[in-house]
């Protein structure tokens, strides 16, 4: 979660303001894990709302500005995939993933797929998840998501 939102964060607005996310999301842990820092976390939470409102209105910025994969095409789909869902076989979601600007979404679920298989997590499904599309992968389906790549890649 830290590295794609530092990533996402970096993309959008540098280096600086990734570096600052960074350390503002190690407080954060400190006092989530250990509970430090418990009476000074002020300024940080002020630094924290105030980074998260400015990656909104980017956010939505970039939604509302034409691109390959904001667009919809012929056929009233998004080209582009924007989240991975992960699910336990009961179908309640394990983790949403989203699939950041310019990234292969398929390369991008297969690393997920094989960090929850090395981590034991209990994933039995991914959804690729599109506005108005949806592909399911099996976890222990791994070859369908190089075949997913390859089928991108072709586009």
């Amino acid at each position: 979660m830290r590295s794609a939102y530092k990533s996402k964060i970096k993309q959008l607005f540098g280096d600086d303001k990734a570096d600052k996310f960074d350390a503002l999301y190690g407080l954060r842990s400190n006092f989530l894990h250990d509970g430090s820092g418990r009476d000074s976390l002020g300024d940080a939470a002020d630094a924290t709302l105030e980074m998260g409102l400015q990656l909104l209105l980017a956010d939505i910025a970039h939604s509302a500005a034409p691109s390959e994969a904001n667009q919809v095409n012929s056929q009233g789909t998004s080209p582009m995939p924007d989240r991975i869902i992960s699910r336990k076989a009961d179908g309640c979601v394990f983790e949403v993933a989203s699939v950041l600007i310019g990234t292969n979404p398929f390369a991008y679920g297969a690393k997920i797929a094989e960090m929850d298989r090395r981590l034991g997590r209990p994933v039995a499904t991914y959804e690729v998840l599109w506005p108005f599309r949806e592909i399911f992968v099996s976890s222990t389906s791994v070859g369908r998501w190089q075949q997913l790549e390859e089928e991108h890649s072709r586009r």
